[in-house]
């Protein structure tokens, strides 16, 4: 300190006022960069490749991981002589009637942008949908009269407690499928009560359950709250072309709770696959399959358990299996969002980040291969077929760990992958430390 008070000494007044200008700048500009730096290292949301020592600081945390956390530790088995899974040679024979002629696109009578009340107008009651939609057949299916479908297809619905907006599903997509004439069924997938949701492991039976019903052309994987905005955006199937494979199609690419954008995103240090291969794409909402299309995947991850993140592992796989996600009606297939509220019984999927980063790793050993579930109820009432199901339900060494994670990160479903394996990181070390010292 004596030598900086007599190198200080050495200049004029207006000297020192600059020189500490100079040092007072100099500290704001270290210090803007350091929580640029630290900003940037807490989100991972920037490049991963000029970061080397971050990315193998992500390794090893995701290493550590899942040495301590097994796959077996996400989901607790189910058994007994009632509990199926997934049967790929047993889907019914078509029954087209193949006196008629193919049904004339030109002849459908669309409409194009709709209007229609949304909530808080309370939606309509089964009976009075169900005189609006008379030539649909219990389960929930209907066949064009007078000419024969170009597709038929299964509209796979995942249900929990949101009776309200099911109605309004029916009653707006029914007509919407007869205009567009397709031959349907609906099929409603719900869990037994008190179990933590899987909407995942729902859309993975839900195509099960359909394969055994009939042979569907596609299957539309649905999200209850979503509203068609314009029947001109068609429930067909993918485009299948001599010279190019088909690829699955995704329909709700433009939402208004979104303000109607595509959105895309990376997952940086914690993504699985090369930063220059692919951007992650939010895949959820309306998808399309075909049969061939949802095999190859492996469909859907078994193992997301809570809210969030399996339709960007659907996203990985589709891409690792070299399909290329059709949005090519993106200005036709605008959506309506059915406002709620969080459901307190759903929380975050706490192993969301760890599961993506491993998601290319196990998907042939996850997914439709492994399906395992029990039917407590299947009814077909007028509107859909209703499927009620037993899955289990998440490890208590899971749950616990997602009951700490609600109370660390309260409501915010927006916190980093980096926030999440540095989280997870500690609670499993500490888990490890009595182990050590005992």
């Amino acid at each position: 300190m004596e030598q900086l008070h007599k190198f200080f000494n050495r200049f004029g007044k207006s000297t020192k006022i600059k020189l500490l200008k100079l040092t007072c700048c100099v500290f704001l500009v270290q210090t803007g960069l350091l929580l640029i730096g630290v900003t940037c290292f807490r989100y991972a949301s920037f490049r991963p490749e000029p970061y080397p020592a971050l990315q193998r600081l992500v390794n090893h945390v995701d290493r550590f991981l899942w040495s301590r956390f097994h796959l077996d530790s996400i989901s607790v088995e189910l058994d007994g002589d009632d509990v199926i899974g997934y049967l790929p040679s047993t889907s019914k024979v078509a029954s087209d009637d193949v006196t008629l002629d193919f049904c004339d696109p030109s002849a459908a009578k669309l409409v194009g942008a709709l209007m229609f009340p949304l909530p808080p107008t309370p939606p309509p009651s089964y009976d009075v949908i169900s005189k609006n939609n008379l030539q649909v057949t219990p389960g929930g299916s209907y066949r064009p009269p007078k000419c024969r479908a170009r597709f038929k297809v299964a509209v796979i619905v995942p249900f929990r407690d949101r009776e309200n907006h099911l109605k309004h599903l029916l009653s707006h997509l029914h007509p919407i499928l007869q205009r567009q004439q397709i031959e349907y069924t609906i099929y409603v997938i719900g869990q037994v009560h008190g179990s933590l949701f899987n909407r995942a492991i729902l859309m993975n039976i839900g195509f099960a359950q359909a394969l055994l019903e009939d042979d569907y052309d596609c299957y539309i994987f649905h999200d209850v709250d979503l509203l068609l905005e314009n029947d001109q955006c068609t429930y067909h199937c993918p485009k299948i072309s001599d010279h190019e494979r088909s690829n699955p199609r995704h329909l709700s690419m433009s939402v208004d709770k979104f303000h109607y954008g595509t959105m895309s995103y990376d997952l940086g240090l914690c993504s699985p696959i090369p930063y220059e291969a692919t951007k992650m794409e939010v895949f959820g909402g309306v998808s399309v399959f075909t049969k061939e299309q949802f095999l190859s995947v492996n469909g859907f991850s078994n193992l997301y358990w809570g809210w969030g993140a399996e339709d960007d592992d659907l996203f990985l796989r589709t891409w690792r299996r070299g399909y290329k996600i059709d949005r090519s009606e993106t200005e036709k297939c605008t959506y309506r969002m059915i406002a709620h509220s969080h459901d307190g019984e759903n929380p975050m999927s706490a192993m969301r980040y760890l599961l993506l980063k491993q998601s290319l790793q196990r998907q042939n050993r996850d997914g439709l291969s492994n399906l395992r579930y029990r039917v407590v109820s299947k009814t077909q009432v007028r509107l859909f077929t209703n499927i009620t199901v037993d899955v289990g339900g998440p490890t208590p060494k899971l749950l616990k760990l997602m009951q700490k994670m609600k109370k660390n990160f309260g409501s915010d479903r927006l916190f980093s992958c980096f926030d999440a394996l540095l989280w997870l990181y500690h609670q499993l070390a500490e888990d490890l430390t009595p182990e050590m010292n005992g």
